[in-house]
């Protein structure tokens, strides 16, 4: 604080904790939204992120939104994010609300439009992991089904 109660900023406030590149991301929130464009009012999905560089386990960690537009391009951006989505839910349709508490991995970018004094986070490559209840059922699914018997034979290995 300087005199007078005014609240300082700081250069150093504006620094990214999360660079650009591979990134580890919870997803916080999701929901479908509407936002004014130049071309009129175009539907979203809005995500709100928490991501952590990849490879750096002790980074820091720093929310995003980040705003997908809804279209229908075959095998386009937002194709691919529904598409990796509705694998690591197994299910065939897609509804933000279900998102909220999955983890994974993706590539953060920024992204300013011509003319633009402002730049918005991307994310591309989106990996979404199974939930942990999932991957917990699948495996005790495969441990009965495998005809394998991990209480026989005691502790000896051959």
């Amino acid at each position: 604080m300087s005199k007078n109660n005014e609240k300082s900023i700081l250069l150093s406030q504006f620094e990214a904790k999360v660079e650009d590149g591979p990134v580890k991301f919870r997803v916080l929130n999701a929901m479908y939204d509407d936002i004014p464009t130049k071309n009129g009012v175009k539907e979203i999905v809005k995500l709100e992120l928490e991501l952590q560089e990849l490879n750096n386990a002790d980074g820091s960690t720093e929310v995003k939104e980040i705003n997908l537009f809804v279209d229908f391009t075959p095998r386009g951006h937002f194709y691919k994010f529904v598409n990796a989505a509705i694998t690591a839910l197994s299910t065939t349709s897609f509804q933000p609300s279900k998102l909220i508490g999955l983890k994974g991995e993706a590539v953060l970018s920024h992204y300013q439009p011509e003319g633009s004094d402002f730049s918005y986070p991307r994310i591309n490559n989106w990996v979404f992991y199974q939930r942990n209840d999932k991957v917990a059922k699948a495996l005790e699914q495969y441990q009965k089904d495998d005809g394998i018997d991990f209480d026989e034979g005691g502790d000896e290995i051959v």
